[in-house]
């Protein structure tokens, strides 16, 4: 009797063991998570309200996108505060007011608040994985769907972290928080969703376009190349310029940004200044042995950015 227990036994391991196998590597890392919440930025079709929570600011969006003829277009406005829409077909991104505004160049942010909600942020999160720790945490619950959860937190503690709700079904994000030492900077929320058939068309056509004013998007100011006047001797692990113009230069570790800005000679000089708002710091100081003055901008902590700061000398041709 005992034999034939055990060989029982043994056939229940011999026919358990390989499902446990498959089941275990059938398990989703949190790179494929980030590649389907990438995917499901692109390609989904669906209509979103979303909160975007930055420093004392509340913004409330709703976000429409759908693929038209295999090509991408999407409409986000305002629920709250100025009456603005974005208009995105294809590459080409438009700002429409219901007024006029000023004729400097606007950039996203300054049209609707998307805040992470967009296939660039998991594309960053990709570019910048070796200088981040993934781990998937329980898995939760965002209006009423099934969310992994997910921790984004840095190597050094040079920059923010992150954690994200991704829906389990669609890919979709979910819900993010920008996070500094265990603080909450910044607070995204997905409010109400619908997905695939639910979504209509008709949403798509701007409601402000035939009286209000069109402007085209850029993702920085447009400026006029010339040498860099300064050097900036130190910047986080992992972050490369991209960007040198004159007076302004441009650094990214693939997700976190940080800019730097001198201001004209013989302009009045300000006060030395350190504020923030949400994850977004702005740093201005005297330039070293120069009677100029630098700003450094960028969603980093303020200690990384005011050594970025301090290490800034001017370059001598």
């Amino acid at each position: 009797m005992g034999i034939r227990v055990k060989a029982f036994f043994s056939l229940l391991f011999l026919l358990g063991f390989p499902q446990a196998e498959a089941a275990t590597k059938s398990e989703k890392t949190p790179i494929s998570w980030i590649g389907d919440m990438a995917y499901a930025s692109r390609e989904s079709n669906f209509d979103v309200t979303y909160t975007y929570l930055k420093g004392i600011s509340m913004h409330t969006v709703r976000a429409i996108h759908m693929k038209v003829n295999g090509e991408e277009r999407e409409r986000r406005f305002n629920l709250s505060g100025g009456n603005r829409e974005l208009y995105r077909e294809g590459k080409t991104v438009s700002c429409v007011h219901s007024q006029f505004q000023s004729k400097e160049n606007i950039t996203l942010e300054r049209c609707v608040a998307s805040g992470p909600f967009s296939s660039a942020f998991p594309e960053r999160i990709m570019k910048a994985r070796n200088l981040y720790n993934f781990s998937l945490l329980p898995k939760s619950r965002i209006i009423d769907r099934t969310a992994i959860q997910m921790s984004i937190s840095p190597k050094f503690d040079d920059r923010y972290g992150y954690i994200v709700w991704i829906d389990e079904k669609s890919g979709l994000l979910l819900k993010s928080v920008l996070t500094d030492r265990g603080r909450a900077r910044e607070v995204f929320q997905i409010v109400r969703l619908k997905l695939g058939d639910q979504v209509d068309k008709a949403d798509l056509e701007s409601r402000i376009q035939k009286d209000g004013y069109v402007r085209r998007l850029y993702s920085e100011p447009r400026s006029k190349k010339s040498k860099p006047i300064v050097t900036v001797n130190w910047l986080p692990s992992g972050f490369k310029s991209v960007r040198r113009q004159g007076n302004r230069l441009h650094f990214t570790d693939g997700l976190a940004n940080v800019s730097v800005f001198v201001n004209p000679r013989n302009s009045d000089l300000l006060p030395d200044l350190a504020t923030s708002s949400g994850g977004t710091v702005l740093l201005t100081m005297k330039l070293k042995q120069r009677e100029q003055q630098i700003t450094v901008v960028g969603n980093v902590p303020m200690k990384t950015a005011r050594r970025v700061a301090e290490s800034v000398e001017p370059v001598v041709y």
